[in-house]
C-alpha cells in the first residue's frame, strides 16, 4: 500500500467524498437511534451538544498543528476515530454509548475538517488557484459525500434498519481510512516559512523538538474569540457563531419533528433531509464550475444568512402543508444557502486571518 499514492486534488476530494458520506450516515442516524430508544429532543440535544464541544476544543489545536506538522496525520487520525465511532454504535445499542461515540465523532470532525479545508487550498495554490476555487470543490465533494450518505442510508434504513445502517457507515469510513493513507502530503503548507541554510540537515530533528514544546504550551482557551472582540477576526467568528447556533437548533432537532410530528418513516427521513445536501451539492456545482472567481464571497455571504433564516421558519409557517411539501420548500432552501455560506465563510475567513496562522484562523471558524 505504501507505494500506491493518490496524488493532487483528486485523491483529497476522493477522500472528503467518502469521510462525509460516512460521517453523513452517522450524525442523522443519531436522533432517530436515540428516538428509537423511547427518549426525546433532550436527549438529542445533548449527544449534538457533545458532537460540537469535542469539534470545538479540537479545530483550533489541530488546525495549528496541522501548519506545522502536515496535514495528512490529522486527516488520518480524523477517518480512524471516525470508523471507531460506527464500530461502538454497531456493537453497544445504549444511550452511553451513543453519548460516547459523538464525543468521538466531535474528535474526528474536529481533525478532519479543517486540515482537509487547508490541504485542498494548499494542493489548489501549487496551480496558482484563487482559494474560492479549492474551496469549492472542497464543498462539492463533501456535498455529494453527505447527499450519497443520505440516499444510501434512505434505502438501507428502508429494508434493514438502523443496525444495517451503522454496518454501511463501518464501511465507508474504513474505505476513508484507507484513502488517508494514500493520499500524498501537500507539496506546499502555506503556513510554514522554510529558510535554506547549510544547517537543513537537521532541520527535521529541529522541528519536530520545536512541534512537541509547542504542542504542550499552546493550549490556551478556546473561546478566547469571545473575549476580545476588537479584532476583526473575533468579531467575525462571533458572527458566525450566532450563525450555526440557529443552524443547529434547527438541524438538530428537525429529524425529531419529521419523526414525532410528522409521523415519517427513518427511511422517509433520510430521504426527505438528503433533498438539502443534494440542493447544495449542485449549487457547488455551479460555484466551482465558473462562478467562484468572479463572485464578491462578502456578499454572497450574507445573502445566503438572510435566506438561510427564512428558511428556518418555512416549517412553521407551512405546517398546513404535506410533509412532502414542507421539507422540499425548506430544504431547497437551506440547501443552496449552505453551498454559498460554506465556500464564502472560510474564504472570508481565509482573507482576514493573519498570515502564518490561517490554519488556525480555518479551526477556530471550525
Amino acid at each position: 500500500m505504501r507505494h500506491i499514492r493518490l496524488r493532487g486534488l483528486g485523491g483529497l476530494l476522493a477522500l472528503v467524498f467518502l469521510y462525509n458520506a460516512s460521517a453523513s450516515l452517522y450524525n442523522n442516524m443519531l436522533p432517530l437511534l436515540v428516538v428509537s430508544m423511547g427518549l426525546g429532543p433532550v436527549e438529542v440535544s445533548l449527544a449534538s451538544f457533545l458532537i460540537n464541544v469535542a469539534s470545538i476544543m479540537l479545530s483550533p489545536y489541530s488546525g495549528k498543528l496541522g501548519d506545522k506538522a502536515g496535514r495528512k496525520p490529522f486527516l488520518a487520525m480524523g477517518a480512524g476515530l471516525l470508523l471507531a465511532v460506527q464500530a461502538l454504535v454497531l456493537a453497544v445499542r445504549s444511550y452511553r454509548a451513543v453519548l460516547a461515540s459523538a464525543v468521538l465523532a466531535g474528535a474526528a470532525g474536529g481533525m478532519f475538517s479543517v486540515n482537509a479545508t487547508m490541504a485542498v487550498v494548499e494542493a489548489g495554490a501549487v496551480g496558482g488557484r484563487r482559494p474560492e476555487r479549492p474551496l469549492a470543490s472542497v464543498g462539492l465533494a463533501s456535498g455529494a459525500g453527505w447527499f450519497t450518505g443520505m440516499v444510501l442510508g434512505g434505502r438501507v434504513a428502508e429494508h434493514a434498519g438502523l443496525s444495517a445502517l451503522a454496518d454501511l457507515g463501518l464501511g465507508l469510513s474504513a474505505a476513508a481510512l484507507v484513502f488517508s493513507l494514500l493520499v500524498s502530503e501537500s507539496p506546499v503548507l502555506l503556513e510554514r516559512v522554510i529558510t535554506a541554510k547549510p544547517s537543513v540537515f537537521f532541520l527535521g530533528v529541529v522541528e519536530r523538538v520545536k512541534l512537541i514544546y509547542y504542542y504542550l504550551t499552546s493550549f490556551r482557551n478556546p473561546f478566547e474569540a469571545a473575549r476580545g472582540l476588537r479584532r476583526r477576526l473575533d468579531l467575525y467568528l462571533a458572527a458566525m457563531m450566532l450563525a450555526f447556533t440557529a443552524a443547529s437548533l434547527f438541524f438538530t432537532q428537525m429529524p425529531v419533528y419529521m419523526k414525532v410530528e410528522m409521523r415519517l418513516s427513518d427511511s422517509q427521513v433520510f430521504t426527505y433531509l438528503s433533498l438539502h445536501s443534494g440542493v447544495s451539492t449542485v449549487f457547488f456545482a455551479l460555484l466551482y464550475g465558473g462562478l467562484a472567481s468572479g463572485i464578491r464571497v462578502e456578499a454572497v455571504l450574507k445573502t445566503a444568512l438572510a435566506a438561510r433564516a427564512a428558511a428556518f421558519l418555512l416549517p412553521a409557517l407551512l405546517s398546513g402543508l404535506s410533509p412532502a411539501a414542507v421539507c422540499l420548500a425548506t430544504f431547497l432552501v437551506t440547501g443552496a444557502s449552505w453551498a454559498m455560506i460554506s465556500v464564502s465563510m472560510n474564504s472570508v475567513a481565509l482573507s482576514i486571518a493573519r498570515p502564518g496562522r490561517r490554519g488556525e484562523g480555518i479551526g477556530r471558524l471550525n
